[in-house]
C-alpha cells in the first residue's frame, strides 16, 4: 500500500513539475509583455488556475487593449502614467570614455593627452523619468518613457548627465 501511495506521489508532482518550469520560463526569459501574456495562456491551456493568477492575467490583457480579459469585473485606465526614481552605485574602469594611453596610428608621434586616458572611479547617481501608456483600441495602444540620469565620480570630479526618450506603437494584428 505504501508503495502505491509514494509512485502516486510521485506520478502528481512529476505531472506539475514541467508546468512550473514552463510558467516560470515564461516570467523569467521574456522581455517582451505580448509573448509574455501569450507564453502565460498556453501555458495553463486545460489547467486549474488560482483567482489571483487569473485576475493578474485578466489585468494584463486589460491593459494591452483588450477589454474583455479573460471576463473577470475591471478596467485597465486608457491613460495611465507611472514614475519612476532610483540610485545606484557603480564602479567603472572608464568614467570619462578616454582610451588607452598609447598611440592609435602607429606613424604618428607624440604624447596622448592626459585628459583623455581612461579613470577608474565609483560613480553615484539617480535615475528618474516617467513611463506611461495610452490605449487606443482593442489591442492596440501606445507606449512612451522619458528618463534622466545623473552619475558623479568625486575622485575625478566628473558629472555625467544623460537623457532618453522613447515611444513604441503597439497594433494588434490577427488572432492565430
Amino acid at each position: 500500500m505504501r508503495g502505491y501511495f509514494g509512485i502516486a506521489i510521485w506520478a502528481v508532482g512529476a505531472s506539475i513539475f514541467p508546468v512550473s518550469i514552463a510558467l516560470a520560463n515564461c516570467v523569467e526569459s521574456n522581455p517582451n509583455e505580448r509573448l509574455l501574456s501569450c507564453c502565460l495562456l498556453q501555458g495553463n491551456y486545460d489547467l486549474p488556475i488560482s483567482l489571483g493568477y487569473a485576475h493578474s492575467l485578466d489585468y494584463r490583457l486589460k491593459r494591452q487593449g483588450y477589454e474583455k480579459g479573460v471576463g473577470l469585473p475591471g478596467v485597465a485606465k486608457q491613460t495611465s502614467f507611472n514614475l519612476f526614481v532610483s540610485d545606484f552605485l557603480y564602479r567603472s574602469k572608464n568614467i570619462n570614455g578616454g582610451s588607452a594611453n598609447k598611440s592609435l596610428l602607429s606613424s604618428v608621434a607624440g604624447k596622448q593627452d592626459p585628459n583623455l586616458a581612461p579613470k577608474k572611479g565609483v560613480l553615484v547617481g539617480a535615475n528618474l523619468g516617467v513611463s506611461g501608456r495610452y490605449i487606443y483600441g482593442s489591442g492596440k495602444y501606445a507606449g512612451m518613457q522619458f528618463r534622466g540620469s545623473y552619475a558623479h565620480s568625486f575622485n575625478h570630479s566628473i558629472g555625467i548627465l544623460k537623457t532618453s526618450a522613447g515611444t513604441c506603437f503597439k497594433k494588434h494584428l490577427k488572432d492565430l
